[in-house]
């Protein structure tokens, strides 16, 4: 796959296949599915399941409390089939159930988590390749950091983006991400693929690849 046929793609499986995310990406990645069909999700098991998975993916839950909480989710998901007619509930709760197993793989995120994403979203596929690219980030041309751009002010805001999302929806607020490329700008910041990713619509969510890089988060293995 080629820059120009990542930055274009809605082909989720070509996707995975063309890189290599981390096990916690992955975990942010299919979260971040989750919280797209949040609405859908009327059992608290499964709203549990997604908080559970994102601080998992921080180091701030064990495999099996995770392990415990997916299979609510999972529990939540076959109690509604047959029972939810258009079908939008079960696929979302699977979703959720999906999306906490403590064994995720790039398979199971594409095929579990981002393909049942698209069918119950009309703009499923577009969102689900905007995820993997937020999160994953351009591999053809990733940011490179020079330490001095790293200042107090600088990793104040990016912590504070990551941690004060929208809720429920989980994502990134752009005017902080805005402030944050001023910053970084006024650093000396002269790479301008991070400040152009910093500075677009998004969406942007946990595990922004960006915001990752500022605040040496991990992002392989």
């Amino acid at each position: 796959m080629t820059e120009a046929e990542w930055l274009a793609s809605q082909d989720i499986g070509a996707m995975l296949e063309a890189t290599e995310p981390s096990q916690r990406q992955l975990r942010l990645i299919a979260a971040a599915a989750a919280r797209l069909v949040w609405c859908f999700l009327q059992q608290e098991e499964s709203r549990r399941a997604i908080e559970l998975s994102e601080r998992a993916a921080d180091g701030g839950v064990g495999y099996r409390e995770l392990d415990l909480a997916s299979g609510a989710a999972e529990s939540v998901f076959q109690r509604l089939l047959g029972v939810d007619e258009e079908g939008f509930l079960a696929t979302s709760a699977s979703i959720a159930s999906y999306a906490s197993n403590p064994d995720l793989t790039k398979q199971s995120v594409g095929e579990d988590v981002l393909l049942l994403l698209e069918d119950v979203l009309e703009e499923g596929p577009e969102l689900a390749a905007a995820l993997l690219r937020d999160i994953v980030g351009n591999h053809f041309r990733p940011f490179r950091l020079a330490p001095a751009w790293r200042t107090p002010l600088v990793l104040s805001l990016a912590r504070a983006a990551y941690e004060e999302r929208l809720q429920p929806e989980g994502e990134l607020t752009t005017a902080r991400l805005g402030v944050l490329a001023d910053a970084l700008e006024e650093a000396g910041c002269n790479d301008a693929d991070l400040l152009a990713h910093l500075r677009s619509p998004g969406p942007h969510v946990r595990g922004c690849r960006a915001i990752d890089a500022l605040l040496g988060k991990e992002s392989s293995g």
